[in-house]
């Protein structure tokens, strides 16, 4: 008498922690997985997280849309110049891979909340005659914020290369050039305006 032993696809639960430290790994099991986790949250509390960083209304807008169609758009201008440096994914596990890469990006919204309470009123010293204890935790409050925004946004594309990287299946450094062909003419279009 034989046993059969059947394998299921893992349901992958955590990208939400394990996308931080193990990229490589959490893409690989997100595309293997038969039911994957929805994306959408991510890249909504990163679009909320890029509300909440600047009060004016241009650049809220820009932020927004950049990072909304840098998820929808985005895969498919990377599969195209992937496939120059020889990739294999398509723009739906491509989407994968920038959607969650965003996850570092989607927490620091949550750190905006202390500011939001915090409330509104001048917190640089200038702008009053005395500054008062308050104003100046409020300042220090702002800028630890704004330290853990910079750091997310920087873990981001470094989520974004090398998860691009593992679905695309080839090295770093060619995951990078595949960003970087589309980054140039974007930069120098905004150096235009």
């Amino acid at each position: 008498m034989t046993t059969e032993v059947l394998e299921v696809a893992p349901v992958m639960a955590r990208p939400w922690r394990t996308i931080w430290f193990s990229p490589r790994r959490t893409m690989r099991e997100l595309l293997a997985s038969e039911v994957r986790p929805g994306w959408t949250l991510v890249v909504g509390l990163a679009a909320k997280g890029e509300l909440s960083f600047t009060m004016a209304a241009m650049p809220t807008i820009i932020g927004v849309l950049q990072v909304v169609f840098g998820v929808l758009i985005g895969p498919f201008l990377l599969a195209f110049s992937g496939g120059w440096f020889g990739g294999q994914a398509d723009p739906e596990e491509i989407r994968q891979s920038l959607a969650w890469s965003y996850a570092p990006f989607a927490v620091t919204a949550v750190c905006w909340i202390p500011v939001m309470l915090a409330g509104g009123g001048p917190v640089a010293p200038g702008q009053v005659d005395a500054p008062s204890a308050s104003m100046l935790l409020k300042a220090l409050l702002l800028f630890a914020v704004t330290l853990v925004y910079v750091a997310a946004l920087l873990w981001t594309f470094v989520l974004q290369v090398i998860t691009l990287a593992e679905v695309q299946h080839f090295s770093v450094p060619r995951s990078l050039g595949s960003i970087v062909v589309w980054m140039i003419p974007l930069l120098l279009l905004s150096m235009l305006t």
